[in-house]
């Protein structure tokens, strides 16, 4: 792998409805396992839920797949999860954009880029969202 980081997203301030798309993140080439963590703070009211996907491409951005989803309704809270590239996938999977099960994840398919996807709905008032990514 290309000189391992670790990546952050944000801190991303959560206050009205939206989707927002962060840059691709490159240099993953070799990358093994992936530990994200993923937090909320600040929540004070409002709000209906908060999606935070990361997703990776396997075509250089062409086309973006989930990998993993973590998902808030009004509260603060941590998040942690583990993925690994060396869990097999024995059956086709059908790349999908924001598709994924809330607070789910899938093993095995990791492209050469990742992203992040923040989905809000309602009006919150104080979140913010900040995520890191540990390749190894």
């Amino acid at each position: 792998m290309l000189q391992p980081q670790i990546r952050t997203f944000g801190p991303n301030p959560i206050t009205v409805a939206g989707t927002v798309t962060g840059l691709p993140m490159t240099r993953f080439d070799g990358m093994l396992a992936l530990t994200v963590q993923a937090s909320v703070t600040g929540y004070a009211s409002g709000g209906t839920t908060i999606d935070l996907y990361l997703q990776t491409s396997l075509d250089s951005g062409v086309t973006w797949q989930d990998v993993a989803n973590f998902h808030w309704t009004t509260a603060n809270a941590v998040k942690n999860r583990n993925l690994s590239k060396l869990t097999p996938q024995v059956t086709d999977k059908t790349p999908g954009s924001l598709a994924l099960t809330a607070s789910t994840s899938v093993d095995g398919i990791f492209g050469d880029q990742f992203r992040w996807v923040i989905v809000s709905v309602g009006t919150y008032v104080g979140p913010i969202l900040t995520a890191t990514l540990i390749p190894s």
